[in-house]
């Protein structure tokens, strides 16, 4: 999670973060919007107001939270934190996400399954994933995508499937989606662009920037996190 700097001169709240103009007479340049850990890259423009923080992409359900999951999600508006969005891997994670978000009224739920974990997903899993979102705190499909890097991954065109499956998921609920992409940008794109009517946000965005500029054209948000400087 972060919080922007107090003298940042001009940001803006939305229902989804914080944008923050690149500065006076500087109009064409595209805003910094800021979500927990991620900065997004979008061209439209707002205001200053106030700034609070909203953690767009946290697993709360993480076995790293056992021990304090409650407490800490519980301290979490006395330190500042707004809102949360936690995101499922699979449909136990996001079964899970969405009974946190149960518990506490600024915590929200993606469900979905990510493609290191999409070995065995089938319709089954679709129609538990389409009951999972019926509830009126998932406010997104996420986190999924592809994933190249993991030699021990499921195989790549089954991956690609999967992500077809719950990009029309997503397109039939109205839902926007939360996409992990790590060295896969080409057929991730195209995956992308083959679903016009659904939009959302690639999580811990790594790609070039040519692909970046078509992404934001066809109305996608970007976040750059710590991945950016991996080699």
């Amino acid at each position: 999670m972060g919080r922007a700097p107090a003298s940042t001169p001009r940001a803006a709240r939305t229902t989804s973060g914080w944008i923050y103009k690149s500065g006076e007479g500087q109009g064409s340049f595209p805003l910094l919007f800021m979500r927990g850990w991620d900065m997004i890259l979008t061209s439209h423009k707002q205001e200053v107001n106030f700034m609070r923080v909203f953690d767009t992409h946290a697993h709360y359900d993480s076995g790293a939270f056992n021990g304090d999951r409650m407490e800490v999600l519980a301290s979490m508006p006395e330190r500042g934190v707004e809102l949360i969005l936690n995101p499922g891997c699979d449909v136990e994670s996001s079964r899970t996400a969405v009974s946190l978000a149960e518990q506490f009224p600024y915590v929200y739920a993606a469900v979905g399954v990510h493609p290191s974990d999409c070995e065995g997903f089938d319709q089954h899993t679709v129609e538990e994933l389409r009951a999972l979102a019926a509830h009126p705190k998932v406010k997104a499909i996420g986190e999924i995508g592809l994933d190249y890097y993991w030699k021990d991954n499921p195989p790549r065109d089954f991956q690609q499937q999967v992500f077809h499956a719950q990009m029309e998921l997503a397109e039939e609920l109205s839902l926007p989606v939360i996409i992990h992409d790590r060295e896969a940008h080409q057929d991730c794109l195209e995956i992308v662009k083959s679903h016009p009517k659904v939009k959302g946000v690639y999580h811990c965005y790594s790609g070039s920037l040519e692909d970046a500029k078509v992404l934001v054209k066809l109305g996608w948000m970007l976040s750059f996190t710590g991945v950016v400087t991996y080699k």
